[in-house]
């Protein structure tokens, strides 16, 4: 997943960046994702026909593109680079990127980031759900993401496709796949499909727990010119450990509440530049830098809960 939101915090002559919403654990779990070596280096890839070079319009960033396609003689072809990962139940997981057709897609054909849930003896698993995408439930079990690149698509622009779903029992691995499903309906022909900018984000079955615990440690960790004052110090930690108590205890909405508390004193450098004065608002954190990343970790965790 991309960095969808930065926003710069100023106080006094010192300058710094708040990163929002950029998972903590992982980063983007894919390399090469951007087939920037020139090549399928930490690809698996399914056809020889498939090659890395530049579409007429360019790649989507940088210089190179994925491009996949068959022979001119080909009428029906499935065409796939993919990366594989261990994984575990519960585990959830974004796919992300962007699909290009030079000329347009004829007949049935289509291209589609997918991913896939396999137990250790390889089994393909339907997936516990999905939150972008859709499930196919037509023996091909994974999640897909949406928008697909089909006959309705624009030529010659690039368009950005996302899928996100959790893992379900008995998960191993996920594999992370690019299709051009190339259907021609009788013309003979391939019809190439470009993939670009490919990105996996994952979320582990207990990101939310960790990002808490992480920001409980920091609070604990703080001296007293950090803080309002010690009695407000262990109260911020008191919010932590209740929203941690709620969540092993099966009460997402009350470590929701508990969560939001907690953002609430600890917000005033991100809102306004620096921590909030006197008055039911006001911050118990008076570090900017601390406040950073204390908001990143409980807003991020927050989201989680809610989607």
């Amino acid at each position: 997943m991309k960095m969808t939101l930065t926003k710069m915090l100023v106080t006094g002559l010192t300058t710094f960046t708040l990163l929002i919403a950029t998972p903590l654990t992982a980063g983007n779990l894919l390399t090469n994702g951007g087939f920037e070596t020139g090549d399928f280096t930490d690809w698996i890839v399914g056809q020889p026909t498939n090659v890395v070079a530049t579409p007429g319009v360019g790649a989507n960033q940088g210089s190179f593109a994925a491009e996949l396609k068959g022979t001119d003689e080909a009428q029906v072809g499935v065409y796939t680079i993919r990366q594989s990962f261990l994984a575990n139940p519960g585990d959830e997981f974004s796919f992300s990127g962007f699909m290009l057709s030079e000329n347009g897609i004829p007949g049935d054909g289509f291209g589609i980031l997918k991913i896939i849930f396999r137990d250790a003896q390889g089994v393909d698993l339907e997936p516990e759900s999905a939150s972008v995408g859709f499930l196919n439930d037509t023996g091909f079990p994974g999640i897909e993401g949406m928008p697909s690149l089909n006959l309705n698509s624009d030529a010659n622009s690039w368009i950005y496709t996302e899928s996100q779903g959790i893992a379900p029992a008995g998960t191993t691995e996920v594999q992370f796949i690019a299709l051009n499903v190339d259907v021609n309906n009788g013309v003979t022909g391939t019809t190439p499909i470009w993939f670009d900018d490919i990105e996996v984000a994952i979320f582990p079955s207990d990101y939310t727990e960790l990002q808490i615990v992480k920001a409980e440690a920091l609070v604990e960790a703080l001296n007293l010119s950090q803080v309002t004052t010690e009695g407000n110090q262990n109260a911020f930690g008191n919010f932590l450990a209740k929203a941690i108590r709620e969540l092993k205890k099966g009460h997402p909405d009350k470590a929701l509440k508990k969560i939001e508390q907690a953002i609430g004193k600890t917000d005033g450098c991100f809102n306004n530049g620096s921590p909030d004065g006197k008055g039911k608002s006001h911050d118990w954190i008076t570090d900017c830098y601390v406040q950073a990343e204390l908001y990143q970790r409980l807003t991020v965790a927050r989201d989680h809960l809610q989607e």
